[in-house]
């Protein structure tokens, strides 16, 4: 190969840009040039585009987000033309492969160029950290580590005594980001996509006996995805306080989850699986994508991940109701 392009779709979070980097420098070694793309598909549409070089990439790992950009495709693809305009972008400058960056939404759409004959290798990073085949995406440890920050800073001040914070963190079909948030923040209660909720007052009971076993505070962290949803919970809450006797306060971490400098973790995993990839298609692989597995990274094919659902970790489970 002498040509490939990279391109981050989706929402961004810290790391990416130690995964571009990674495959800017391993190319540099190998002498192919890499296309860097503008704002996702969106950019591969648009023909925005250009080659960048080890300069370009120099000093950007430790910086949040991506720098290419990153972009929501939405119905890009239900539009043939759309996509007959990036294979003709694709051709015009002679690519030969693709690197794609993002969440399951995007890495499933890349399945496309696999079938147009396109090689494509595609890297999990999504703080929803719903894809399987790995055992965490890129974005993850540094979004664990934000919420931590933040939920430390709800901890210190001495005005939230005697109040009960529902705190929403992402997560829409998976709970594994607010899980791994509950076990290092030591939180008293996760609500998750996979908990079923048939009755309000289950909950209301649970938050009930964090003060009965002595604590003055009460932290619930909640996923986005959790139904009837953290917005529910804190009204019903607010309504009822003199039957159940909790203060409750709703927090959502928002964007803030997704911003701030990437963890020494995510940097590292971003500079291997960059460098994986990179290596995986130019040995003329195609529909892979890299993981991180038994603390090995490793590649898997798409079949891995398209049309399955990620299961929150037994033993973790297991953990957070030991230690909580």
């Amino acid at each position: 190969m002498k040509n490939i392009a990279i391109l981050s779709s989706g929402s961004d979070n810290s790391g990416i840009n130690s995964a571009i980097r990674a495959v800017v420098r391993s190319a540099r070694h190998a002498k192919v040039h890499v296309y860097g793309v503008n704002y996702g598909y969106i950019g591969l549409r648009d023909d925005s585009m250009k080659i960048i070089t080890s300069r370009d990439v120099s000093g950007q790992m430790g910086k949040a987000g991506c720098f290419l950009g990153t972009g929501r495709p939405e119905n890009l693809f239900d539009d043939d033309a759309s996509f007959k305009k990036m294979l003709s972008n694709i051709e015009k400058k002679k690519i030969e492969g693709l690197v794609v960056i993002g969440g399951y939404t995007s890495l499933t759409q890349s399945k496309k160029f696999v079938d147009a004959g396109i090689p494509t290798v595609a890297i999990p990073s999504t703080i929803q950290d719903d894809i399987v085949g790995t055992d965490i995406c890129l974005g993850v440890d540094s979004a664990v580590n934000n919420i931590v920050k933040n939920v430390e800073r709800i901890r210190s001040c001495e005005s939230t005594m005697d109040r009960t914070f529902l705190i929403r963190c992402e997560g829409e079909t998976c709970g594994s980001l607010a899980l791994r948030a509950g076990l290092v923040s030591g939180a008293d209660l996760i609500l998750t996509p996979e908990q079923e909720c048939k009755d309000i007052n289950v909950i209301v009971d649970k938050l009930q006996k964090v003060y009965q076993s002595g604590k003055t505070q009460c932290i619930c962290l909640i996923s986005r995805g959790w139904k009837p949803g953290c917005e529910a919970l804190a009204e019903y809450l607010s309504k009822h306080e003199n039957e159940t006797d909790l203060s409750v306060r709703e927090t959502i971490f928002g964007y803030v989850q997704r911003g701030g400098a990437p963890t020494g973790f995510d940097r590292l995993m971003g500079t291997n699986m960059g460098a994986l990839a990179f290596q995986t298609l130019t040995s003329g692989q195609t529909a892979k994508m890299t993981a991180l597995s038994d603390g090995q990274y490793t590649i898997v094919p798409y079949e891995a991940f398209l049309d399955q659902q990620k299961k929150l970790d037994p033993k973790m489970l297991e953990l957070f109701d030991l230690t909580k």
